[in-house]
């Protein structure tokens, strides 16, 4: 086809080539522990003249007196990952053939 309005059409061909790449994710997950305000509540009344130990709680054994109990909880992690590319083209070398003085590409 012609010029159109004095705009020139570009015109050649595209090839389309590919590459296999390996690419690899190492992921780390790192579980951590937040913990919120507690929420203290009083059970029953005071008892007088008991001590905890004839309201059948152990002793503790660290002064000042503090309990140590240790929960469990099974995290399941769900974590998308997307591997991409990113694909550049740098123009290599040329490489000339014969020339002519007369039209000679395919049409």
């Amino acid at each position: 086809m012609g010029d159109q309005a004095g705009v020139a059409q570009e015109q050649g061909c595209t090839n389309i080539v590919s590459q296999q790449v390996c690419v690899e994710a190492v992921v780390t997950i790192t579980p951590n522990v937040t913990p919120g305000d507690p929420m203290v509540a009083c059970v029953g009344l005071p008892t007088v003249g008991t001590t905890c130990a004839d309201l059948g709680f152990t002793p503790s054994t660290t002064i000042p007196g503090s309990c140590t109990t240790t929960f469990a909880q099974v995290l399941c992690v769900n974590m998308p990952l997307t591997f991409n590319a990113d694909v550049q083209a740098t123009p290599g070398q040329v490489g000339c053939g014969p020339a002519f003085n007369t039209p000679n590409c395919p049409v």
